[in-house]
């Protein structure tokens, strides 16, 4: 008798306003906790999207002056450099450092950002002149010294001797680590001393790049891009050393992507 009266007391319970509105509050809460689980996952998307826009950009590579580390129509992806001045709150920039491969934004060196032809022709090499009025904007090389170095060339391998270590009486050069074991470069016996904010970038394939290798007064190398040395702030862009890892995947992505938004407009 008691345990039908307790089953029948609990079908009245069930039964009841107040159950239904304890239901009721339960399942609104339960929609609550799911919309805001999903609102928190789409802003944690939408702040990942912005700061890997903010701090990432594709790069497609256009000739052999950087083989065998990158060849003609790959795509990977570069990190801005902090002396781009991109900033920005969701912007994770990157120092270049020695070894690292670098983009160089050229547009500065454009025909057009010169009042006269005769500025133009100071600054500009005579090989990279056609390139310049044809708006080449980007350069992909490989920074080999910093600002106050001195960079040469010994079988095939870089060596620098930094603008520290020559202000405290060092004479010796160091090796540049990030140098692949599958590169040689040929300087063909030159020595390259940077001064206050220059850089010199060479492509690893250097008989078959115009790059850093600038026209110094006392020599003569026809591979320079300008009468002068690139500047620090010239680069915009550093390649994550995984992302040249992984250049092949990347390469694959994009080109599926080119695909997909040519179908899809």
């Amino acid at each position: 008798m008691r345990e039908r009266n307790e089953n029948e007391a609990g079908n009245g319970m069930e039964d009841s306003p107040l159950y239904e509105e304890i239901h009721r509050g339960e399942a609104r809460r339960s929609n609550v906790r799911f919309f805001a689980a999903l609102l928190f996952v789409a802003v944690l998307f939408l702040c990942f999207r912005c700061a890997f826009v903010s701090s990432f950009a594709r790069i497609d590579v256009d000739g052999i002056s950087m083989y065998p580390t990158l060849e003609d129509g790959d795509s990977l992806f570069m990190q801005y450099s902090d002396t781009s001045g991109a900033g920005g709150f969701f912007c994770y920039t990157k120092t270049p450092g020695r070894g690292d491969v670098v983009i160089v934004d050229v547009r500065k060196y454009h025909r057009e950002n010169f009042a006269t032809q005769a500025e133009f022709e100071k600054v500009v090499a005579s090989e990279f002149k056609d390139a310049a009025e044809n708006d080449v904007n980007f350069l992909i090389k490989r920074l080999v010294g910093l600002p106050g170095d001195t960079i040469k060339e010994t079988d095939g391998r870089i060596y620098y001797l930094s603008a520290e270590d020559k202000a405290q009486g060092d004479t010796e050069f160091t090796a540049l680590e990030a140098q692949p074991d599958n590169v040689k470069y040929d300087l063909q016996g030159e020595t390259y001393e940077l001064g206050e904010s220059e850089i010199l970038i060479l492509g690893d394939n250097t008989n078959n790049s115009t790059d850093g290798r600038y026209l110094q007064t006392y020599k003569g190398n026809l591979r320079s891009h300008l009468r002068r040395a690139y500047r620090l702030d010239d680069i915009c862009g550093v390649v994550p050393r995984l992302a040249v890892k992984w250049r092949s995947f990347s390469t694959n992505y994009y080109n599926f992507a080119d695909r997909l938004s040519e179908i899809f407009g």
